[in-house]
């Protein structure tokens, strides 16, 4: 194969492919350059109109205040002769010419000078008297012959310390003659504002030059640069100056600093103003500032083209290694298809199916292409009998199979999917097997057309299973039959929490819905919540590996609740994992209901309805024990039917009973909630008073006895009267039983008796 790819042929479709790729290089950088180059010159260009518009926004205002200052000074001028006039004008004409400085923005001061060059007036009075005949801008004055011009002087330095530019305007006498200037001094703060204003940019600055080339004002300030003549052979000021435009645009080292930059300038001259020199105004740019943009599109351009590049060459370069490298393995997949080829023959005659591939047509015509040996075994026919006639395998299927057979074959080859049967043939030595014939399309057609369509699958002996499934079924019918026969709750959940199997007790059935309502439902949500609560503890705690877990719960039912003893139980498979739980609660409803009634019997007199001795006794002792450790006051009472045997003999036991029940009900009526009311023997009765000292208890004693004779009972004989003897005693904490304390009690009963019944006595 390597000398495949060393033949002419091979090496001119390389050499092709690497032309190819440096052409669409090139192209590409092509492309990348031009649109580098367009934006380079874009961005001069773009830079320019912004630098012009800036120069043009700060001509205009400087226009509109050199007319301004022009004509404020032809005012001043006129205004002059008519001041002198008057007798004290000086104060006049100096409010006068404060007055005008505060209108006129830009302008700093106002001066009136004499012909011999002393100021006579000003708006700054500290100016007023000094002399100024030997400034040049005086003496310029003085020799100018033009009686209309208004002078822009060079930038100097002013007797109050100041950096200004004059405006000056000469005043003329009745002949003509010279007598003295008018002068303006611009503010430079004012026209700083204006500058800074134009600033769009970090790295702009502006400047304002006298026209002899003196800088006046930079924005930002560079006072060292104040003063600075700019008309430099060379210099960006003297090639504006030259070339005799109105506004230029110039780029490069800047003179008076040194740095690269873009700058736009503009001559000031306004119409209609009369000016001996012109300003001339600069706006300009860092060039590394408005190429930076540019500079970073130029990076990630080159970049991402050098990434293509280099992607280009290794992806071509792999492309074609791994072009080789396919054609060696083609050759090698050839041999080992070869081999697979033998494997897959021996490998077939060891799985205990039949491997088969099969073409059918949408008409139903079909024929095996090929059969494993395992056909002898199965179908007890030859892989080369049913190749030959695909009626043989036909006749084995069961004659009620055969429609179901070939409905799925038809539905599988129509939906272009997998088709899977179970069947039964009836191979030629008599016996019936059930059979799974399951398999794969190779080409599903797209369209309806009598395209034939191969398929790969195998034939499977389930006889087996099925004949445990049957098994199962009547091992799950029986399993049905016998839960049916309990009379306990039963139910079945699967793992994830769905009911599988669900039986009500018999004497339920009627109470609760269908058991086949619940079958496949969350049992959370069809079980009562308080009985889910429990399923969902239960399920937790077997799913982590505990024991089966038993416990006691009520099921709310209609009428009446059921109390149950549930058992919970894992069923498994023999795996790790649970395949279900099961639940099977016992109904101990009427059991629990005996036990109740028992304990109820065992502590209750049957014929009053109170606590008979032994309960009373038995909350005495824990009484005492309370008492003892608490050490809070507690009572007992002890009382006793006077004369209760006359009762039973003159009007029956049937009355006395009733004596007795009515007895009781008053007390029961009296005594608070932690108080206890019990029936000792007989006649004789308990009263248990916790909380209670003993003249509480005295008290309470006493107004018990009198509502019991004011309270007669009403029986089947008539109202019955009759009175009651009680006895008093002190819980004491040092009793060791509760037998003292009765005794107590027993003697204050017995001294109430003595001392002539229908009486409380205390015991000593």
């Amino acid at each position: 194969m390597k000398a495949l790819f060393a033949t002419a042929d091979i090496k001119r479709t390389v050499l092709r492919q690497w032309m190819m790729l440096g052409l669409i290089l090139a192209g590409l950088a092509a492309v990348i350059g031009g649109n580098l180059y367009y934006d380079y010159y874009r961005a001069i260009a773009t830079e320019r109109d912004r630098l012009l518009a800036q120069v043009r926004v700060i001509d205009q205002n400087l226009d509109r205040q050199l007319e301004a200052t022009y004509l404020g000074l032809s005012r001043l001028i006129k205004d002059i002769p008519r001041w002198r006039q008057g007798k004290g004008y000086t104060e006049a004409a100096t409010a006068r010419l404060v007055a005008l400085e505060e209108v006129m923005p830009g302008v700093r001061t106002l001066t009136v000078i004499d012909a011999d060059g002393i100021v006579r007036l000003s708006n700054r009075s500290e100016l007023v008297g000094v002399d100024t005949s030997s400034r040049d801008y005086f003496r310029k004055a003085r020799s100018d012959s033009n009686a209309v011009r208004m002078a822009v002087t060079p930038p100097f330095k002013t007797v109050l310390g100041n950096f200004v530019i004059n405006l000056i305007q000469v005043v003329r006498g009745p002949q003509g003659e010279f007598n003295g200037i008018v002068a303006a001094a611009l503010e430079p703060a004012y026209f700083s504002t204006l500058m800074n204003s134009v600033r769009y940019a970090p790295d702009m600055w502006s400047a304002l030059a006298h026209g002899d080339g003196q800088l006046f004002l930079m924005v930002p300030e560079r006072p060292a640069l104040a003063g600075t003549s700019l008309a430099k052979p060379g210099s960006f000021f003297s090639r504006h100056v030259n070339s005799g435009l109105v506004e230029t645009v110039m780029q490069g080292t800047v003179y008076s600093t040194g740095e690269s930059r873009m700058m736009a300038q503009r001559t000031i001259h306004p119409e209609g103003v009369p000016i001996d020199s012109p300003l001339v105004v600069a706006v300009s740019r860092d060039l590394g500032a408005i190429f930076a943009p540019w500079w970073s599109r130029l990076k990630v351009q080159v970049g991402v083209y050098l990434f293509i590049v280099m992607a280009s060459i290794l992806g071509l370069g792999l492309w074609q290694k791994g072009a080789r490298r396919y054609a060696e393995k083609a050759e090698a997949a050839r041999l080992d298809l070869a081999e697979i080829h033998q494997r897959f023959e021996r490998m077939a005659g060891t799985v205990p199916c039949v491997l088969y591939d099969y073409e059918s047509d949408a008409d139903g015509h079909g024929r095996f292409q090929y059969l494993s040996a395992r056909c002898n075994e199965l179908l007890e026919l030859s892989a080369d009998e049913l190749l030959d006639d695909m009626g043989r395998f036909w006749n084995l299927v069961h004659p009620a199979d055969v429609a179901h057979l070939r409905d799925e074959e038809a539905a599988a080859q129509r939906e272009g999917r997998a088709f899977l049967a179970e069947v039964r043939l009836i191979v030629p030595s008599g016996r019936q097997k059930w059979v799974q014939i399951s398999a794969l399309p190779h080409v599903v057609p797209l369209q309806a057309a009598a395209l034939p369509t191969a398929w790969s699958g195998f034939i499977l002996d389930i006889s087996e299973r099925k004949a445990a499934e049957v098994s199962v079924v009547q091992r799950e019918q029986q399993l049905r039959t016998l839960v049916a026969s309990m009379n306990d709750l039963v139910v079945l959940v699967d793992t994830s929490g769905r009911i599988s199997e669900f039986h009500w007790p018999q004497d339920w059935r009627g109470s609760r819905p269908d058991p086949d309502s619940l079958m496949g439902c969350d049992y959370a949500a069809v079980l009562p919540p308080e009985v889910a609560s429990v399923f969902t503890s239960a399920i937790g705690a077997l799913m982590a590996g505990g024991p089966p877990w038993s416990i006691d719960l009520t099921y709310p039912l209609a009428g009446q609740d059921r109390r149950l003893h549930a058992t919970f139980s894992a069923l498994s498979d023999g795996g790790s994992w649970p395949r279900g739980f099961l639940c099977v609660a016992r109904d101990m409803t009427d059991r629990v209901a005996m036990e109740d009634e028992l304990r109820r019997l065992a502590t209750t007199d049957f014929l009053t309805g109170v606590a008979n001795r032994r309960s009373f006794v038995e909350q005495m002792a824990s009484e005492v024990a309370r008492i003892r450790r608490f050490g809070q006051p507690g009572a007992l009472l002890m009382l006793d039917i006077d004369h209760f045997k006359g009762v039973n003999d003159r009007l029956g036991h049937a009355a006395g009973d009733e004596v007795l029940r009515h007895l009781a009900q008053l007390a029961v009526d009296q005594l608070r909630q932690v108080d206890m009311f019990g029936r000792l023997g007989g006649e004789e009765f308990g009263i248990l008073l916790p909380g209670t000292d003993t003249a509480g208890a005295m008290e309470f004693a006493e107004r018990f006895r009198r509502m019991v004779e004011a309270s007669p009972a009403m029986t089947t004989r008539g109202p019955v009267t009759f009175t009651v003897s009680i006895g008093v005693a002190r819980l004491d904490p040092a009793d060791t039983d509760p037998d003292a304390a009765l005794a107590r009690a027993d003697a204050g009963l017995y001294k109430a008796k003595e001392s002539g019944r229908n009486r409380v006595e205390q015991s000593d």
